[in-house]
């Protein structure tokens, strides 16, 4: 195994943090949401921008209903 090498950040780009999401009930939204929040808020955190993407709804079949298709199987487990 190869040591990384870590890339010191751009003094002209700001980093962009995106947050990956899946909307199953489970607190994904909520978490991002409380960790971007923190990083904003955190005195040391260098500045930079951030995003939400919900990652199943923009694929291809089967991936695009599995939300769906994840929530009625948690509540309908005998199935």
């Amino acid at each position: 195994m190869t040591p990384q090498t870590l890339v010191p950040l751009s003094p002209t780009k700001v980093p962009h943090i995106i947050f990956l999401s899946a909307d199953t009930g489970g607190g994904h939204r909520a978490s991002a949401l409380s960790l971007n929040a923190f990083l904003t808020a955190h005195p040391l955190t260098t500045p930079f921008t951030s995003e939400i993407v919900k990652i199943w709804p923009g694929g291809a079949w089967p991936y695009r209903d599995l939300v769906e298709a994840y929530i009625h199987l948690s509540r309908h487990p005998r199935q």
